[in-house]
């Protein structure tokens, strides 16, 4: 699907722009900021601006005697637009590189939670991540460390063991419980690969 946005777009810069301002949609970026983050040419960058604020999604205010730049939370197409550029170029989708890199057993499942995953995240927000499989947290901490200095935020990742996991969900674990009920992107594996608590089959007497 990544490969598919320069397709679509008719550039390869402006699904990078889209992800560092849909990343933070309560934050105003300036072009230098862009341009860094971005990793592109000055001139793609200007492009990529000026064909997001013509289609409505990218907003453009004067500062003094500069453009400040953010995402348009208004516009029609933001909640797709949000998740597609998250899980092709955003945040998600350089967690979920870092990640795959690992692989089984290390890593099994792997999915995002909080703020991040409902949509309601903020410049400085976490990103909450649980993992399931046999890498410890230490392990998992140098792992996500790598992906942390080009998204500018805090990843805190978790790591369990699918046999914990189990046995937390079973006994109505309060953190577990939220947690499973929350929305989920999923970085590795689906919901179903998820472990579920067990059900005690009734006795018929």
């Amino acid at each position: 699907m990544a490969a598919a946005l320069p397709a679509l777009w008719g550039s390869a810069t402006f699904p990078r722009v889209l992800a560092v301002v849909l990343d933070a949609p309560d934050r105003e970026f300036t072009f230098s900021e862009l341009l860094e983050r971005a990793g592109a040419s000055r001139e793609s960058v200007h492009r990529a601006l000026l064909r997001g604020v013509d289609a409505g999604i990218i907003r453009r205010r004067a500062v003094g005697n500069q453009f400040v730049y953010s995402a348009n939370s208004a516009s029609a197409v933001y909640p797709e637009l949000k998740a597609l550029v998250a899980k092709t170029h955003g945040a998600n989708a350089l967690i979920a590189e870092t990640l795959k890199a690992v692989g089984p057993p290390a890593i099994e499942v792997a999915f995002v939670y909080g703020s991040t995953a409902s949509g309601s995240e903020h410049a400085d927000s976490d990103i909450d991540v649980l993992v399931i499989g046999d890498i410890t947290r230490v392990q998992l901490a140098r792992k996500v460390r790598a992906a942390q200095e080009p998204l500018r935020r805090r990843i805190n990742a978790l790591a369990y063991g699918r046999e914990e996991v189990l046995q937390r969900l079973t006994a109505h674990d309060a953190f577990f419980a939220e947690v499973w009920a929350q929305p989920k992107v999923m970085l590795i594996g689906e919901e179903s690969d998820l472990p579920r608590p067990k059900t005690r089959t009734p006795r018929h007497r």
